[in-house]
């Protein structure tokens, strides 16, 4: 089938789309989502709900949109919502592909491990910017220093580096396969999705399942003039790399 993304929008036009999704997402839960390799995920793998996300490193729009996808991942029970995230390096952000093979190299040290790369890459993403300076070995050798900030051992990076290329390039074919094309990219249960922020993906979200005790609030849209629905989540509509 033509790969094809569903846009969560406030107002009366949202109801259709809504409904399609719940239609398409409700036939999806007792399939297994297969995943290549070892998976980054938090929350149990039988949760009726998965988001699977995937992201360039080096885009500043995926590090805009993480904030929300960590309050995701605090508003739902882990029995009932898991977050996957997969790496997906974009051709046309430099060094990008090396800081997802780093990403694969320190998960298979330690698993967890991956989610604090992913924070220690996006806080010093812009130092990425420019690297005209520098060759490919260079920057291998800055995220390996990253890397042994996070407890992995040199004999580790140096011994498992070269072989962490391959399952890397599974990642990213299993992303383009599945109809990624920019980042950030979302799926639940399968289904391409695109939402405004926080409140829009609470509001799709709690249509499924049930918002812990303690969750914050889901707002309603501002307005600004004529009428027009002012996003007030980390990463703009269409917001991908």
């Amino acid at each position: 089938p033509v790969p094809f993304t569903l846009m969560a929008v406030g107002g009366a036009a949202a109801v259709p789309v809504v409904g399609i999704l719940m239609i398409l997402v409700v036939s999806s839960l007792a399939q297994p989502v297969p995943f290549p390799m070892f998976p980054h995920a938090q929350g149990s793998p039988t949760a009726p709900l998965t988001l699977e996300v995937f992201v360039d490193l080096l885009c500043p729009n995926c590090k805009a949109d993480w904030p929300t996808m960590k309050r995701l991942l605090d508003r739902y029970s882990p029995e009932e919502f898991r977050l996957v995230v997969h790496t997906l390096p974009l051709p046309y952000h430099r060094n990008s592909y090396l800081t997802a093979q780093a990403a694969t190299l320190v998960s298979k040290f330690k698993a967890d491990l991956f989610w604090e790369w992913m924070e220690l890459v996006y806080a010093h993403q812009e130092g990425f910017v420019d690297t005209s300076d520098s060759t490919t070995q260079d920057v291998v050798n800055a995220l390996r220093e990253w890397a042994a900030t996070l407890g992995v051992p040199y004999d580790h990076w140096d011994a498992h580096w070269s072989e962490a290329d391959l399952p890397t390039r599974v990642e990213w074919k299993y992303g383009v396969a599945g109809g990624a094309f920019g980042t950030p990219y979302h799926k639940l249960n399968g289904v391409p999705v695109n939402a405004m922020g926080y409140d829009g993906w609470a509001k799709i979200l709690d249509g499924f399942i049930t918002p812990q005790a303690g969750a914050s609030h889901v707002q309603k849209p501002n307005k600004g003039k004529q009428g027009v629905v002012v996003d007030t989540g980390e990463c703009q509509e269409g917001g991908v790399c």
